[in-house]
Formats: C-alpha cells, sequence, structure tokens
C-alpha cells in the first residue's frame, strides 16, 4: 500500500477539459434537481447568489463527486473517450481533498461532494460507500477505513441496508439512535 498524493490542479483539469461522463453529469444533475432541498440563503447580501450562480455551483459540486470518485477507482466510460490513462483510476482505498483557501475562494468547497461519496448511494443508486475524508485529514480517513472495514461495518447516517431496503439505526421506521440524533437521508 502506498500514499498517491494528487494536487487539485488534477481536479480542475479533469473539470475543464470534460474529463467525465457526460451522460452521467446530466443524470446527476437530474437527479439533484429533484431530492436536493435548499434553505434559506442567509448570506449578506453581497454574498448571495441568484439561481443560475447556484446552479452552477450545483454543477461543480457534481461534478467535483464524478472526478475524484473516478480517480478513486477509475471510469471505463473515459477510455471510450480516448483517455486511458485517466481511465484506470488509482485503485484508493480512501482519498481526501484540501480544499481551504487555495480552493474555495474561486471555487465551490469539497462538503458536497465529499458528503455524497461518503454516503450508500447517488444518482447511480445504492453502493458502497467511499472513504472520502474532509479538508484531507487523514486520520480520520484511517478512522473510517477502520469503520467500514469491520465485520459488522458502523454506520454514519445509515439509510439503506445491503438489500437496498431502507434501514434506520434501530430498525424502526423515524427512530432515534441511543444518543437522540435522528437518522437521516436524502429522499
Amino acid at each position: 500500500m502506498k500514499v498517491q498524493a494528487v494536487d487539485m490542479t488534477e481536479l480542475r483539469r479533469r473539470i475543464d477539459q470534460k474529463i467525465y461522463d457526460e451522460t452521467e453529469l446530466e443524470m446527476a444533475l437530474a437527479w439533484a434537481d429533484k431530492h436536493f432541498r435548499y434553505g434559506e440563503d442567509q448570506n449578506a447580501e453581497q454574498y448571495k447568489r441568484n439561481e443560475t450562480q447556484s446552479r452552477a455551483v450545483l454543477k461543480e459540486s457534481l461534478l467535483m463527486a464524478m472526478c475524484i470518485r473516478d480517480m478513486m477507482q477509475g471510469n471505463p466510460k473515459l477510455a471510450e473517450k480516448g483517455l486511458v490513462e485517466e481511465s484506470l483510476g488509482y485503485n484508493a482505498i480512501a482519498a481526501g481533498f484540501q480544499g481551504q483557501r487555495h480552493w474555495t475562494d474561486q471555487y465551490p468547497n469539497g462538503d458536497t461532494a465529499e458528503a455524497l461519496l461518503n454516503s450508500s448511494f447517488d444518482w447511480n443508486g445504492v453502493r458502497e460507500p467511499f472513504v472520502v475524508a474532509t479538508e484531507n485529514d487523514s486520520l480520520n480517513g484511517v478512522a473510517m477505513l477502520m469503520g467500514i472495514s469491520s465485520p459488522a461495518p458502523p454506520r454514519c447516517l445509515p439509510t439503506y441496508a445491503p438489500t437496498g431496503r431502507r434501514m434506520p439505526l434501530n430498525g424502526s421506521p423515524g427512530s432515534r439512535s441511543p444518543g437522540g440524533r435522528s437518522t437521516a437521508s436524502f429522499t
């Protein structure tokens, strides 16, 4: 096992040069339009986004998730576009995204991409979560790897059983965990 450090410019290159499956992006946008709900924008007036700007941030965030996933596991659709090297991925067991000011002063932060990748489903349906540590926190990534590698892996937000059936923490709909936290899911 080794660590492969990839600069954020590789993510930017993949987005700018359309090194992703454009059909999947349309599917992801349609899925997000159907299932994402937005709260009130409480930013100061000069920082509020109009609908077009918000849509661009959503698209960029979905692209970040797709490109990070493609870098982790590869994507044969990229080889079909003649991008054989990019299609291979790194065969990664974990990833991290170092956003901070270097990225977020001009691009969307990685929170949406990380949340989507760490969840057990997306526009392609139910799947195993990817381990993506926020702010490239390798210690958090190791803890997440230990969690998913255990025989009975704990889930931070368990929304589906391996069968694809909805599964709250204690098994009953609308239940709360012993700590009083509600189970959460995207609808």
